[in-house]
């Protein structure tokens, strides 16, 4: 949807960007005790843990340790990729996605 849309803008000088965050903190927020608890469930009890555990303090470290940088995110973090893809430093950018991720993208193993 991001390069779909920044080829029909581009013509128009609107650039068209988006932003992708991956796990963000803090460990005690809401936001990411209800991505654990939710990960937790995706694998019910019994399940052979292919991806996450069913237990949502293993699956927490699980999630962290899949990060290369090894922390969470920060809000702030977030907000200044948004902020410099609204400023002139960008003006050169259009349909691109940015993962705030740490590295987990890159793949890799956990832990």
């Amino acid at each position: 949807l991001t390069k779909v849309s920044a080829l029909d803008l581009a013509p128009s000088s609107v650039r068209v960007n988006s932003v992708s965050p991956a796990y963000i903190g803090p460990e005690d927020s809401f936001m990411w005790k209800r991505q654990v608890e939710l990960q937790a469930k995706a694998n019910p009890t019994g399940a052979r843990e292919v991806y996450f555990s069913d237990n949502p303090e293993k699956v927490a470290q699980q999630m962290l340790d899949s990060v290369p940088m090894r922390r969470l995110g920060t809000v702030e973090e977030v907000a200044q990729t948004v902020m410099f893809l609204l400023s002139e430093e960008s003006s050169y950018i259009t349909g691109v996605d940015i993962n705030v991720s740490g590295g987990n993208v890159l793949g890799g193993t956990r832990g």
